[in-house]
């Protein structure tokens, strides 16, 4: 799907793999309108101490227990 097909949906999710996530993609799913759901990992991008949980974006779970 393209990036601006995506920004028309009120909420995106950001799904890491065994890596985490794409530091582009995660950034790229902030600056669209909408609700940021973001799958905490253990890895972590230079930016991570830039953005806080519950005001840039949802945090979820690592076993995604979380999403509803």
């Amino acid at each position: 799907m393209e990036e601006d097909e995506m920004a028309g949906y009120r909420y995106q999710i950001d799904i890491g793999g065994g890596g985490g996530t794409t530091w582009e993609g995660t950034l790229r799913k902030l600056a669209m309108p909408g609700l940021l759901f973001h799958h905490e990992t253990l890895s972590k991008d230079f930016f991570y101490d830039e953005i806080q949980p519950w005001v840039h974006y949802v945090p979820l779970n690592m076993d995604l227990a979380d999403l509803r």
